[in-house]
């Protein structure tokens, strides 16, 4: 197995210059950043850029809370035509699950790299088998966060005094108490830290070792990091069988920059949340008063048929059927098949629920109306993986056989739910 490229993370000039004396041929750097461009000259550069600037070269697309609004597939579309021009490379996304990546794929974007978070604390993409998907469908696979935010190197000190703040000390204490206790971690910490001590290294150096000897394409490292070891088939055991009583955390690479915070030391972005809790509070007073919220996808029959997206009135909500998006260079459905439509309908329909002030949770009863039969062991693995990961269980009709209206769709979804359905206890009973 062939050693991955080691990539060094540059945020200034003096980085840059820090990471060529280390020896890194190759950069990463966010497109904002204030580097000359005469400064990674010489070195393979990977740039960061926002959806906002996809036309330029080596976009990337970071899978976050806005990243499946129409006008996202319209603009890589246009990087598929540039692509073709031989103008741009080909995409890489970062921090995006199996399924979207399969979305995508299958909807003809050409998507080169995956970047994704890895690390001995963060092993979902080893174990959720989304980097064995990437080898088999030909994405290279490029780690960063290996040190974990930091948090690698400090664990040793950390209490389990340490529940209460805010920002990253109350987000490390959330992923020990979802990872299964103090206990458990210290054990954890205490076991790899034995095994870093006789390569003479510290516990962020242990993980990106870790992490290469897993066969991934790249990892993106602080120009100061050591130098990584080289790990034997024992220290691999050694660290797998550390690691194996804390808890994987849940759901898909990059879900903690989509629900809510669970590894990110960010809360999220102040204005947004601040406009969002505003809209809401106006959302409750109207619905409050007896009224109705109407919510638009943008799609274009939804003016001409006079009918809403999303629909709430008091406390009951409902989201319309709900179709694949329109290929966006005008032939047929995004999605290869129905597995990849139902995909991208649940990100539909949980823009809708979120528009009238619901959520996921909230969600009581689904109808899926398919084209074939056949299709539907696919889409109960998108429903599954949908509700799954918030851990509710609604009801679901499921008929085959039907006739869509929009051609190349092959599935169409509707939900019904109930706002604040999920903040009672939950009971799961059998049938008497």
């Amino acid at each position: 197995m062939s050693k991955p490229q080691l990539i060094a993370r540059v945020r200034s000039k003096a980085d840059v210059d820090a990471a060529v004396k280390a020896g890194f041929k190759a950069v990463d750097y966010n497109v904002d950043a204030a580097i000359p461009q005469d400064a990674v000259s010489g070195l393979e550069a990977y740039v960061n850029v926002a959806p906002s600037v996809l036309d330029t070269e080596a976009p990337e697309v970071k899978h976050g809370t806005t990243v499946y609004q129409a006008r996202l597939y319209s603009a890589l579309n246009y990087v598929n035509i540039l692509w073709d021009l031989q103008k741009t490379a080909p995409l890489a996304v970062r921090d995006m699950d199996a399924a979207h990546l399969r979305l995508f794929i299958g909807s003809g974007y050409r998507i080169s790299t995956l970047r994704v978070r890895m690390s001995l604390l963060d092993r979902r993409c080893e174990l959720n088998g989304l980097l064995q998907w990437c080898r088999e469908n030909g994405v290279k696979v490029l780690a960063y966060d290996t040190e974990f935010g930091g948090f690698l190197d400090a664990a040793e000190g950390l209490k389990d005094t340490e529940e209460e703040g805010d920002g990253q000390n109350a987000s490390h204490a959330e992923y020990v108490r979802s990872a299964g206790g103090w206990d458990v971690f210290h054990t954890a910490i205490k076991a790899l830290d034995s095994v870093a001590h006789r390569h003479g290294v510290p516990l962020s150096a242990l993980s990106a070792a870790y992490v290469a000897s897993l066969g991934v394409d790249g990892i993106v490292l602080p120009p100061s990091a050591p130098k990584l070891p080289t790990l034997t088939t024992s220290d691999v055991d050694a660290i797998r069988a550390a690691v194996n009583d804390l808890k994987t955390p849940r759901g898909d690479p990059g879900d903690e920059t989509k629900y809510p915070a669970y590894l990110s030391a960010l809360p999220g972005d102040p204005k947004f949340n601040a406009h969002r809790a505003e809209r809401i509070a106006e959302i409750e007073r109207v619905a409050g008063l007896g009224g109705r919220i109407e919510a638009s996808s943008g799609a274009r029959w939804e003016p001409v048929a006079e009918y809403s997206r999303g629909l709430r009135v008091g406390r009951f909500f409902e989201v319309a059927g709900t179709t694949a998006r329109a290929h966006p260079s005008g032939k047929g459905c995004l999605g290869k098949d129905a597995e990849d439509q139902a995909t991208q309908i649940f990100d539909i329909v949980a823009g809708a629920v979120h528009a009238v002030g619901g959520d996921m949770r909230d969600v009581t009863r689904t109808r899926v109306l398919l084209k074939d039969v056949e299709d539907w062991p696919g889409q109960c693995k998108v429903h599954g993986r949908v509700f799954g990961r918030f851990g509710v269980r609604p009801v679901d009709t499921m008929v085959g056989g039907t006739v869509p209206i929009i051609e190349g769709s092959r599935v169409e979804i509707e939900a019904l739910g109930v706002i604040g359905g999920h903040e009672g206890p939950l009971m799961r009973v059998g049938m008497c």
